[in-house]
């Protein structure tokens, strides 16, 4: 996995592209039963995000981001979502985002395999933290909703003949922020979903940087941050927080 990343700009404009197509073909897969498919008005979008970045931000700028950022997970921290997103009219013929997201069919495990996965779960946490880091250190936008365990599903695409499996993010709504105060909230819900990581791990070892740089980063912080520095620093520590809200590594029972 790659994570060198390059300096961006907290307000830079995605550089991406997304393809326009017809109505009929989102008909067409929307009848396809390998997929799912998602939409959302591009003035609904425009209107959740107004006011919320820095930076202002179209509703095509926005859809642009979040397929920027879905890429950049899947190349730069092999974080994997089976999504691909189009521009077209919906029904009611009012411009929107559509999501086209591959079925995901799981997988039943051996033991023997079943340890290996867990291996792979592992890995992909050290990612989601080295991503949350990188953020802090290099500025730009960021997913927000990637760290629940039950955003993902260890198996097969549906529409693949090849029987590759892999650990795949299926929520693919467009969460995203680019303020780097707001990255605290988020490495505070990972290590909330993070019953059975080790605590040796990268993963944690991460998290404890992050905290340093983003206390360093950070003199005023509002108390509701100041109380979730506090529960981290007794998270690494050893102490539970009390009450995970589910395994970070699946039980695979």
């Amino acid at each position: 996995m790659k994570f060198e990343r390059q300096q961006n700009k907290e307000n830079e404009k995605p550089n991406v592209s997304i393809e326009n197509v017809d109505q009929s073909k989102i008909l067409e897969l929307e009848s396809n039963a390998n997929l799912v498919v998602r939409e959302v008005l591009l003035e609904e979008l425009e209107n959740e995000y107004r006011g919320k970045l820095n930076g202002d931000y179209s509703a095509v700028e926005l859809a642009e981001l979040g397929k920027e950022l879905f890429d950049e997970l899947r190349s730069e921290y092999g974080i994997d979502s089976p999504v691909k997103f189009l521009f077209s009219k919906n029904r009611n013929n009012e411009p929107s985002l559509f999501s086209i997201v591959d079925k995901i069919e799981s997988v039943t495990l051996g033991q023997e395999e079943k340890d290996e996965v867990s291996q792979k779960f592992y890995q992909l946490h050290e990612s989601i933290s080295q991503y949350y880091l990188d953020k802090l250190r290099n500025g730009g936008a960021f997913l927000t909703d990637i760290n629940g365990p039950t955003q993902y599903v260890y198996g097969t695409k549906l529409t693949k003949q090849d029987g590759d499996v892999n650990i795949y993010l299926v929520d693919t709504d467009i969460y995203l922020d680019n303020k780097k105060e707001s990255l605290l909230t988020l490495v505070y819900w990972l290590a909330r979903h993070g019953s059975g990581v080790e605590k040796d791990s990268k993963m944690i070892e991460n998290i404890r940087i992050f905290m340093s740089e983003y206390q360093e980063k950070f003199t005023q912080i509002e108390d509701k941050d100041k109380e979730r520095l506090i529960q981290l620093k007794n998270f690494l520590s050893g102490q539970a927080f009390g009450k995970e809200i589910l395994p970070a590594i699946p039980l695979f029972e």
